[in-house]
């Protein structure tokens, strides 16, 4: 089994909680959005937070993996937002352990 720190689960449940509610408030501004405006507003909002330094660097390694994924054949955001809610609960759980 991999060992992960405390922290880095503190950083990562902060960063997919942050994703989260950016995806949340943009369906609910925008609920008629199409797949590609939301893909691309993922896209800018994760390398914005890259570029930006807005999170610690154990960051990287899920913000590369992110993009990847969306940039994989057909984007499905309903999908897309429910691994991050659940690698989000996920990271919380690990967190109270």
């Amino acid at each position: 089994m991999v060992s992960v720190r405390k922290d880095e689960v503190v950083s990562l449940n902060h960063f997919y909680y942050c994703l989260l509610i950016a995806l949340k408030i943009r369906v609910r501004r925008y609920p008629g959005e199409t797949k590609s405006a939301r893909k691309k507003y993922i896209e800018r909002w994760l390398r914005s937070a890259q570029k930006r330094k807005l999170f610690s660097s154990v960051i990287f390694p899920e913000v590369l993996w992110l993009l990847d994924e969306i940039s994989k054949g057909q984007f499905n955001p309903e999908r897309f937002e429910y691994t991050i809610e659940r690698i989000y609960l996920l990271s919380l759980e690990m967190m109270t352990d």
